[in-house]
Order: C-alpha cells, then sequence, then structure tokens
C-alpha cells in the first residue's frame, strides 16, 4: 500500500478512535457536564454586566435534558426595568419586585462540547511527536476557548434583537442583524469549520505539506 494512503488511513482511524473515546469517557465520568457549569460560571463572569441593557445570568443545566442532550440555560433582564421597579419598591416599601425576563437555551454538547472534541481529536491523531502535539493542543484551545465566549455573546445580543417583548426596544443594527441571522443557521456548522481552520493554523507544518504532495 501507497506509504502516503497509510498515513491518511492511520490518521483517519486514530481521529475516530480519538473522537468516540473522548466522548464516551467525558459523557461517562460527567466531565462533559462540569464542563457546561464552568462554562456556564465564566459567560456570568464575563457578560453577566457587559451589556448596558441586559443584566445576564446563567441558570445551568436546563431542567429536564440529561447528560446526552444537556441544554444550557440563560436569563437576561432588562437592566432599565429592574432599576425602575426597584426604585418603585424602595418608594413603596416592597419587599420584591416582580418583572419578565427573557429565557434563552442553547444546546450546549452540540454546539460548545462535541466541536471541542473533535479539535482535540485532531490534534492527536496528528502523526507528530506527542510534545508537539500537546503544544499545538495548548494554542488551540487558548484561541478556540475565548473565541467559544465571544460568539455567545454576540448570541445574547442576537436573540435579544429577537425578542419581541422584554427587549422590544433593542434592536441591532441591520448589517448585523442579518449576519447574526445567518451565523445562527449554520452555528454548528460553522464552528466545524473554524476548527479545521485553526488546526491546520497550528497544528500542519509545511514539511509535512510537502511530503504529502
Amino acid at each position: 500500500m501507497d506509504h502516503k494512503l497509510k498515513l491518511l488511513l492511520s490518521f483517519g482511524g486514530k481521529l475516530f478512535l480519538y473522537y468516540i473515546g473522548l466522548m464516551i469517557l467525558t459523557l461517562a465520568t460527567g466531565f462533559a457536564v462540569l464542563f457546561l457549569n464552568w462554562h456556564c460560571g465564566c459567560a456570568e463572569a464575563l457578560w453577566g454586566d457587559a451589556s448596558v441593557v441586559a443584566q445576564i445570568n446563567c441558570v445551568g443545566q436546563k431542567a429536564g435534558k440529561d447528560t446526552y442532550d444537556a441544554e444550557v440555560e440563560y436569563r437576561l433582564i432588562d437592566k432599565a426595568e429592574l432599576e425602575r421597579l426597584t426604585e418603585q419598591a424602595r418608594r413603596t416599601g416592597q419587599a420584591n419586585v416582580q418583572l419578565d425576563v427573557f429565557g434563552w437555551s442553547y444546546n450546549f454538547m452540540r454546539i460548545e462540547f462535541f466541536p471541542l472534541l473533535f479539535l482535540i481529536s485532531l490534534i492527536l491523531a496528528y502523526p507528530a511527536s506527542w510534545r508537539y502535539r500537546l503544544k499545538s493542543l495548548l494554542i488551540a484551545l487558548l484561541l478556540f476557548i475565548p473565541l467559544s465566549f465571544i460568539l455567545l455573546y454576540a448570541k445574547f445580543l442576537y436573540q435579544m434583537h429577537l425578542d419581541t417583548t422584554v427587549f422590544s426596544h433593542y434592536q441591532l443594527p441591520g448589517f448585523w442583524a442579518s449576519f447574526m441571522r445567518y451565523l445562527s443557521l449554520s452555528l454548528a456548522e460553522a464552528r466545524f469549520i473554524f476548527i479545521l481552520l485553526l488546526w491546520g493554523v497550528v497544528m500542519v507544518r509545511w514539511e509535512d505539506v510537502r511530503a504529502m504532495v
């Protein structure tokens, strides 16, 4: 068998085994839910008060969803309305305020976790030394995870734009609303495309490309 074909088949086989193995391991050990909760807490710490319009709270894994279908739930509160009702309650002596909140959830496994496992598998399956693979993995994670939080914040803004009740007064500029609409339609697919590009930048060496040509 041709040496190049053997390398490609070996890479493909290792990629499949690493991906399935990581999926089973992380789901069986509960790491997937731990990562969901960590991501959720970081998102609230980063973006909870970043917007002048909304206060963003992470509820955590959506009730009724099991480990294999984990959705993460967020609640967005209109800051202006919260301030108005809080001041009203202070003047009237009310102990609590009641206001409408906007709830939004998304499939964390499909959008965040499984693409991350795919990126890790791509790097671990690459025919290179372990030192090179681990160094590339660290660089890839340092790029992928921040992008994940940036895209999530963009989704917060877009979901507020779509809301017709709590945030009916908030609208994105026309171009960004259209851009986010198309991005949202292919969010998981776009994430995998970005992963392939990221993997190519941090992992693939020119000498490897020349050897395969």
